[in-house]
């Protein structure tokens, strides 16, 4: 996945999108839909076979959902979903088990990386 931290000051706040690499072809996933690729992943992946969304799933004022969203594709993606199929099948519903399951998975790295700041003091 690929974290953002908005530097415009109009703007606040930081994004998750998400790319998937499958042997020559490469997808890129944005919940807000915005077509425009970072330059420096366009250049690491290469441009071609290279797809991506211009569907927005997620609003501004949304929850801040967008780093369940990409776990959703990227799971689906990992099973050989085709991309097309995921994106007209992707539910914000789906994101109460990915709330869930990140949690499960995020938050004892939370608790590792604060045992060891504390062992550093």
């Amino acid at each position: 996945m690929w974290y953002t931290k908005s530097i415009n000051s109009n703007e606040s706040g930081s994004h998750w999108v998400a790319y998937y690499k499958n042997h020559d072809k490469k997808y890129y996933f944005d919940s807000y839909g915005k077509a425009h690729l970072p330059k420096e992943l366009v250049k690491y992946l290469g441009a071609e076979n290279l797809f991506y969304n211009s569907k927005r799933f997620q609003n501004y004022n949304d929850p801040p959902i967008c780093v369940h969203l990409c776990l959703i594709v990227l799971e689906k993606l990992s099973k050989n979903s085709n991309y097309e199929y995921v994106l007209r099948n992707l539910d914000k519903s789906e994101v109460n088990r990915i709330v869930h399951l990140s949690h499960n998975i995020f938050f004892p790295f939370k608790e590792i990386n604060l045992y060891i700041n504390k062992q550093r003091m």
